[in-house]
């Protein structure tokens, strides 16, 4: 299937199989004081059994982290994929008017065997020092049971567990000054599938400031 690659500068919505890039902003980030999480090198070389192999932790957080109230909001969707200081950076999947939908991708090593690399959905975020943040991404579905999601921040990763409501929530604190970090959102696991689903449905990504 041919493979179109969209500029967020001229963003359309399809059924097509795409690729979004935009490159030019300064990404070299440091961001510490994640709820737990583990340190993970290169993690989009990893293939989908590698990455499973890691054991990457399950991370919480508090009810108070939860339900803090925000100060200040950014919130993107598909049809909308900046606001403000959250952009998104690229993203490898089925891009649609309502969702993205975040998915494997096949590279062929000889002529027999394809190695699986999960896919991302990659964000950018002005982060300011000393300041706490919560993610909340919203999970398609109507049964998330015993489901978790890949989230990193630079290189901490973690698996955060998916609330009966479809959501999921990282809180951290940077502690750089003004700068860009990049956020990824990765594979949907559950304890049926160790090595994740097909696809991860995304509707929305929001960050608030707490």
């Amino acid at each position: 299937m041919k493979r179109i690659i969209i500029f967020l500068a001229v963003l359309t919505f399809s059924t097509a199989k795409a690729q979004i890039k935009k490159t030019g902003l300064n990404t070299k980030v440091k961001i510490h004081k994640v709820n737990q999480g583990v340190k993970i090198k290169n993690i989009k070389d990893l293939s989908i059994k590698e990455l499973a192999a890691k054991n990457i932790p399950l991370v919480s957080i508090t009810e108070e982290q939860r339900n803090a109230r925000p100060l200040t909001s950014w919130k993107i969707e598909p049809n909308r994929p900046k606001d403000n200081w959250l952009s998104v950076k690229s993203f490898y999947g089925w891009l649609r008017s309502d969702t993205w939908r975040i998915e494997s991708i096949p590279f062929r090593e000889g002529s027999q065997s394809v190695r699986w690399i999960p896919g991302w959905l990659d964000l950018n975020f002005r982060q300011s020092k000393g300041i706490e943040y919560r993610l909340k991404v919203k999970i398609q579905g109507s049964y998330h049971r015993g489901k978790s999601l890949y989230v990193q921040l630079d290189e901490m990763a973690g698996r955060y567990p998916v609330n009966p409501d479809g959501t999921i929530h990282v809180v951290w604190t940077s502690t750089l000054s003004s700068h860009i970090g990049v956020i990824s959102i990765g594979r949907l696991l559950s304890n049926d599938y160790p090595q994740g689903f097909p696809q991860t449905v995304v509707e929305y990504v929001s960050i608030d400031k707490i």
